[in-house]
């Protein structure tokens, strides 16, 4: 149905959805933070992250729960603001879950240790909050006559306006899904790389054999000095001591223990990533349904997304901090 004919009623329980959510969403990004802050074994590298994420999560998170409540006054300054934090933090987490897979790479294919990994995290925080921050400042000053400011009502929020749709794709989907593109390669690759490591093991430990018998122990024999001293027509009697065996060198085994850290920490990366894909999708899926057209259970689920990452990450990263992923 067109947009304009969603009722009052839908558009009270869009609201709820969204203000409900985002609520849920921020108790997700609050117990990421302030585990982060109070607990110094949780600061790891995934988890550092996740907490440069959250931040930004929260921002979004305030922009989806003041909801329709700009709405009144599209040009005002709070609208402008809404629109502001909604174009600049939601498509971070699309970033942000491409910098976790960048450090996948970097740990598989170049065996970056901690200290390495470390020194990237400057450079991810200029790519995934930077880059959306160039447009979502410019649209502060894109005006024209016949459409008006770019920010405006996006119906469910204030947003770039529904007049100026197509700078939806260019500035905020099209270099999420390159984001998220790029990531299902990286996955991919690496991937492949897990699975032929873990074959590889498997292998390894079908080869090897049990410990080898003990040889038996070797008799030396030494002849008796009292054997010297007395006189008789046997043989001397000659006493035996017994040399005990040299253990042999301990067999060989495979590092389990750095391949399974490494698996742990592609298993949290890649969990981030499905929930990524689970929340984006309806987002895209309402753009492309649209171009005036809408269905309410699209647009709710659109609205959706930017709370369920939230709260996704922080039974994820609880459910990391208690199992002892990487």
């Amino acid at each position: 149905m067109k947009t304009e004919n969603i009722t009052s009623h839908e558009y009270e329980t869009i609201v709820a959805i969204e203000r409900t959510c985002s609520g849920i969403s921020l108790l997700g990004c609050s117990f990421i933070i302030i585990t982060f802050l109070t607990t110094t074994a949780f600061r790891k590298p995934i988890n550092r992250l996740v907490f440069y994420a959250s931040i930004g999560n929260l921002f979004t998170n305030f922009g989806t729960f003041i909801s329709r409540s700009t709405l009144s006054d599209p040009d005002g300054p709070f609208c402008q603001f809404q629109a502001f934090l909604i174009q600049m933090f939601l498509p971070a987490d699309a970033y942000w879950t491409l910098a976790m897979a960048c450090n996948v790479m970097f740990t598989f294919f170049f065996h970056f240790d901690l200290v390495e990994l470390r020194q990237l995290e400057k450079w991810y925080v200029l790519m995934c909050y930077g880059i959306p921050f160039i447009p979502a400042f410019v649209f502060f000053f894109v005006h024209n006559r016949q459409d008006g400011d770019m920010y405006g009502s996006a119906i469910s929020w204030c947003w770039i306006d529904t007049k100026w749709s197509w700078w939806r794709i260019w500035s905020f989907y099209a270099p999420a899904w390159l984001a998220i593109a790029i990531t299902m390669i990286i996955y991919g690759v690496a991937g492949k790389k897990i699975y032929d490591k873990r074959q590889e093991l498997h292998r390894a430990n079908e080869r090897a054999s049990p410990d080898p018998p003990q040889p038996k122990p070797r008799q030396e024999t030494s002849t008796s000095p009292q054997a010297k001293i007395l006189p008789t027509t046997h043989d001397p009697p000659q006493a035996s001591a017994t040399t005990p065996a040299r253990p042999g060198p301990p067999r060989s085994r495979p590092n389990k223990k750095a391949n399974a850290a490494l698996w742990a920490y592609a298993k949290v990366s890649l969990l981030f990533f499905l929930a990524l894909m689970i929340t984006w999708i309806p987002s895209t899926a309402n753009l492309c349904f649209g171009g005036g057209l809408a269905a309410a259970g699209l647009l709710e689920c659109g609205d959706l997304y930017p709370d369920e990452f939230g709260c996704l990450s922080g039974v994820l990263d609880g459910v990391e901090e208690t199992g002892g992923f990487v």
